[in-house]
């Protein structure tokens, strides 16, 4: 099993609403803004509480998130800049996989508000620039129309746009990363 599904099935188990892309996308989107969050907020985002409890009832998920969010922070700090978006591979079929693309985009959104940035699309030049696109990119659904192998294409292209966005966004809110002196906050 991969990563995606692994993630999927703790979720499904725990009668989770969210998918493994959409919490992959909060915990991004969360680490973004705060590298040093102990607090766990990104968490209840994902379980909807933070009650000792229900963590404890949700012991194998909670692990799984934790292993993920420690995977995200380590990857986001790569200097080779490693980080990959958490979606389902080629078995899931297209449909699936740009919902999911739509899910992670919603999810990132979400962990960067949540987490203090209220106006994703403030952000200075590009990184701005690519708010703005991502707000669409969580719209997107299938075009039926399309040939499927254009689709494909076109996935790939987007997903790696939204990767790279991913780093202009982290750079802009983590200045000590592309050696900038203060940070940008919006």
């Amino acid at each position: 099993m991969n990563d995606h599904q692994t993630l999927a099935s703790a979720l499904r188990l725990a009668d989770a609403p969210i998918s493994a892309s959409e919490a992959h996308g909060i915990i991004t989107g969360a680490l973004c803004v705060n590298q040093h969050d102990e607090s766990g907020h990104w968490l209840k985002l994902i379980l909807g509480s933070s009650d000792a409890q229900q963590l404890k009832a949700h012991g194998p998920l909670v692990k799984q998130l934790v292993s993920a969010y420690t995977r995200a922070r380590e990857s986001l700090n790569d200097a080779d800049f490693s980080h990959q978006l958490l979606l389902p591979g080629h078995a899931a079929g297209l449909g699936s996989r740009v919902e999911a693309l739509a899910d992670w985009s919603r999810g990132f959104l979400l962990g960067l508000m949540e987490n203090g940035l209220q106006q994703p699309a403030a952000l200075p030049g590009d990184a701005g620039e690519f708010m703005g696109d991502l707000m669409a990119i969580s719209e997107v659904t299938p075009d039926d129309d399309e040939d499927g192998e254009d689709q494909e294409k076109s996935l790939a292209e987007l997903t790696e746009y939204v990767r790279i966005g991913v780093r202009l966004v982290y750079e802009e809110l983590n200045p000590a990363v592309s050696g900038q002196t203060t940070p940008t906050r919006h």
